[in-house]
């Protein structure tokens, strides 16, 4: 349930607060589980704990950097928190 919630959180921000790098495709929102077999490997690459929000910036089709946006799961009850955490890191990788 609590994973579900921070999908969908993490799915507005994205949708709402930056509505044209979506539709640019500067922001691409994607949800990956890392149970099913070829994404097993993101939890090695991305040391992961539990799930989380991953933020990736990708050139030339090229992984250059990336964050683990583990402050989700506090801001999990904190709606506007959490858009505001998520909207300020994405702001960061997008350079706006």
């Amino acid at each position: 349930e609590s994973c579900k919630k921070i999908e969908a959180l993490a799915k507005e921000t994205a949708e709402k607060d930056f509505t044209q790098a979506v539709a640019d495709k500067k922001l691409v929102f994607r949800v990956i589980d890392t149970g099913e077999p070829g994404y097993a490997h993101f939890t090695k690459d991305y040391q992961l704990t539990s799930k989380t929000v991953i933020l990736s910036h990708r050139k030339d089709g090229k992984e250059t950097e990336w964050a683990d946006m583990a402050k989700v799961w506090d801001l999990l009850d904190d709606a506007p928190g959490f858009h505001a955490y998520l909207g300020e890191q994405i702001r960061k990788y997008l350079g706006t």
